[in-house]
């Protein structure tokens, strides 16, 4: 099933203009219909919950649908999901109520592929929304028994609150209102692939991987080619065993030197120890300024990994 990336990249309206997008592992573009749900709460029912007019009902009502969107990304699974407006602040948030448990940082995996948090057996499982083609909020699935050994970080008043918990100060109602196109794209996606058959949302995403795939084949293979650089995981473009962020080093170069020229044509990728510094130390890449990373998703094209090929291989020759 091949991906349709004119109507792809039309649902992401920072595509439009010609700078090339490669820095999506820290963040990638937001849906339209994700915007324009933001926009739309905001003008329709900006007002407080719980109260017993209809504006008040219609707000906790999108909101409801946002939050259910959002616990459908897990594979919806029984247990609380929580929001924050980090993945790093909802891990603050756990410790200060911690108990022990087996827990998954899956930032990097989703926006790749679903996520089936039954499946996986965890205690916890937590990514970025806004990694996700979503606002800046994250989220944060937690089994049942093991939210049910966590404190109360909120007022002692809501200990039985649910999530609200363990989300002091509460989240933003449009933003988690407006995460309930995020779902709804990937199902109208996987209903384009194919109108007839069954899951759409597992149509989709197979689709995405095999996009992915291909677009991280096209880099590596360049890269395995250039004797100075060196990738740093695995070289094999298989979506069982990588996404297509790729980092790599350059012989000679500091990371910093490498995304000059090509920012400078427009490319847009990035270098550093993007907060793996304890890895980029044992590597032993602290002095060389960390790696040079490039990432990709399921929006971008083959002429664009050829534009990225093009802007580096003066650099890396």
């Amino acid at each position: 099933m091949q991906l349709p990336l004119d109507h792809v990249r039309r649902s992401f309206p920072g595509l439009e203009g010609d700078e090339l997008l490669l820095d999506n592992a820290g963040g990638s573009q937001t849906l339209g219909a994700v915007i324009d749900g933001v926009v739309d709460y905001l003008r329709a029912c900006n007002v407080q919950h719980g109260a017993d007019y209809a504006r008040s009902r219609e707000a906790v009502r999108r909101v409801d649908l946002g939050k259910r969107a959002i616990a459908s990304l897990f594979g919806d699974a029984p247990g609380p999901v929580i929001l924050g407006p980090s993945t790093t602040q909802i891990v603050f948030n756990l410790a200060a109520a911690l108990a022990p448990g087996l827990f998954v940082d899956g930032v990097a995996f989703a926006p790749h592929a679903p996520v089936d948090v039954a499946a996986l057996g965890v205690d916890g499982y937590v990514f970025s929304l806004y990694k996700v083609y979503g606002p800046h909020l994250a989220a944060c699935w937690l089994d049942p028994d093991f939210f049910a050994g966590l404190a109360n970080i909120n007022h002692d008043f809501l200990a039985d609150a649910g999530a609200y918990r363990l989300e002091p100060g509460g989240v933003c109602y449009e933003l988690v209102a407006a995460c309930a196109a995020i779902p709804a794209y990937l199902d109208a996606l996987g209903r384009r692939l194919d109108p007839t058959a069954g899951d759409p949302r597992a149509r989709a995403w197979a689709a995405i991987a095999a996009h992915e795939a291909a677009l991280s084949a096209r880099l590596l293979d360049f890269l395995r080619a250039c004797p100075r650089v060196c990738v740093v995981g695995e070289t094999c473009p298989d979506r069982h065993v990588r996404v297509p962020t790729i980092s790599f080093t350059v012989d000679g170069l500091h990371a910093s030197e490498v995304p000059t020229l090509p920012g400078a044509r427009g490319v847009g990728i990035r270098w550093g120890d993007f907060y793996a510094r304890g890895l980029v130390d044992a590597l032993g890449l602290r002095a060389r300024g960390g790696v040079v990373r490039a990432s990709l998703v399921h929006y971008n094209t083959e002429g664009e990994v050829d534009r990225l090929i093009a802007a580096l291989a003066p650099v890396v020759a």
